[in-house]
């Protein structure tokens, strides 16, 4: 019984599960009664932000494999001016150091998610870190077609976006084929690089 509450019910787990929730209650020096109230009560509070448990603890993993790449969250009304006027004096040199700032990220994903799937966890990212109103990666292994819509991003914004994408996907395996770019708006097709596996990269 837990401490302090009166009235208990019994919840039936498989063993397995409970052996394992027993260990992590003894690690954390309390009983295993106090721990899965504990964990249920937290489930319950995700339940009522509108998200599950599951959803929230991705959500923190992603920020957690974005602040060890040194991603920084700041304004867009605040970035937006600098990259437009920016991008006016030195363009392809900041187009350029996108793609590179991608490369780079795309190794560091193929580091820190092991054997999970990079695309569909940049495509995440991309929601959730991006702001964008719409994010679709479509095709398979060998051509993939990613779409962007943002009704906040800056033709600029948009073009420099598209950059750090596609060096994310060159590190992945894929050579980008074609690109349409407007403001907020972007389609880029890539294709598979021959002889390129995450397997064996």
């Amino acid at each position: 019984m837990i401490k302090g509450v009166k009235d208990t019910k019994l919840l039936v787990v498989p063993a397995e599960l409970a052996d394992r929730l027993k260990e992590v209650a003894v690690k954390h020096r309390v009983s295993l009664s106090a721990y899965v109230a504990s964990i249920l009560r937290e489930a319950l509070r995700a339940e009522e932000m509108g998200v599950t448990l599951g959803e929230a603890l991705s959500l923190y993993r992603m920020m957690e494999i974005q602040r060890g790449a040194g991603v920084l969250q700041a304004p867009r009304t605040a970035l937006q001016p600098l990259l437009s006027k920016a991008y006016r004096e030195v363009g392809e040199e900041l187009r350029n150091l996108w793609f590179e700032a991608g490369r780079w990220y795309g190794q560091y994903l193929k580091t820190r998610l092991g054997d999970e799937n990079p695309i569909g966890f940049l495509e995440e990212v991309l929601r959730y870190h991006w702001n964008l109103d719409e994010v679709s990666f479509r095709g398979d292994d060998l051509e993939l077609l990613v779409s962007l819509v943002s009704f906040t991003l800056s033709r600029e914004g948009t073009e420099l976006l598209s950059c750090y994408i596609s060096g994310i996907l060159h590190s992945l395996g894929f050579r980008e084929e074609d690109r349409l770019i407007l403001e907020g708006l972007a389609k880029i097709r890539f294709r598979r690089m021959p002889g390129w596996s995450l397997k064996t990269q």
